[in-house]
């Protein structure tokens, strides 16, 4: 015990220690036990050397022989918890970089569906999000020509229902006007000359007014189509 010279001074007697009483009666093993000598806990490996009587031990404290482990088990710990922020950071990275342009691309397919949309996706992650945000912008782009071109239609066939109201009121207009004027002058001809008219220019008179009544269920019919 060169640390401990007063054990040799006082001749300190270690048949007391449990490693070395064990080592003595011929026992080879190793262990945690409590030295009775200095009161501190050991790991202690030991052999007996049943030729010269003697026993060989070694023994080291505990802590100093976990303090190695402890240190490994802190710098476990702290590394763990460094990984797990470097972790939560890179899910914060990516759920910018993903979610963002992602929540972008949702509100303008969404403005899309009500017809608000007029702008473009400025989205530049270098990815297939990128790749996805130029495929709407020419998606937007498309419809608005569509929608364009299909304004310009609508306003073309508004045209062409006026030009119809405007040959629908000529036909109804134009075409009843001499019907009704034959149909009052044969009525007259009927209810004031019938004295002087003969069947046979009655019955004339009566297919004159029925024919007239039958082309103005033509013109109706031609305006309901």
């Amino acid at each position: 015990h060169q640390a401990k010279p007063t054990f040799v001074e006082n001749q300190t007697d270690f048949s007391s220690v449990p490693s070395v009483r064990a080592a003595l009666v011929g026992t080879d093993s190793a262990g945690e036990y409590v030295n009775p000598v200095d009161h501190e806990a050991k790991l202690g490996a030991y052999r007996p050397l049943p030729r010269f009587g003697w026993a060989v031990v070694y023994s080291v404290p505990v802590h100093v022989a976990l303090g190695p482990a402890k240190q490994l088990t802190w710098w476990i710990v702290v590394g763990s918890a460094g990984l797990s922020v470097m972790l939560g950071l890179g899910a914060v990275f990516v759920a910018r970089r993903v979610a963002g342009p992602i929540g972008h691309l949702t509100s303008a397919a969404e403005s899309i569906g009500i017809g608000t949309f007029r702008g473009q996706l400025d989205i530049r992650t270098g990815d297939e999000i990128e790749v996805l945000a130029t495929a709407f912008n020419r998606m937007a782009v498309t419809l608005r020509e569509t929608e364009g071109k299909l304004r310009g239609r609508a306003e073309e066939l508004e045209e062409v229902n006026q030009a119809l109201e405007s040959f629908s009121y000529s036909v109804s207009h134009d075409l009843r006007a001499p019907l009704r004027a034959m149909d009052g002058f044969t009525r007259i001809l009927l209810e004031e000359d019938a004295g002087v008219l003969s069947a046979r220019g009655q019955r004339f008179l009566g297919l004159v007014r029925e024919n007239a009544g039958q082309m103005g269920r033509l013109i109706d019919d031609l305006l309901d189509f």
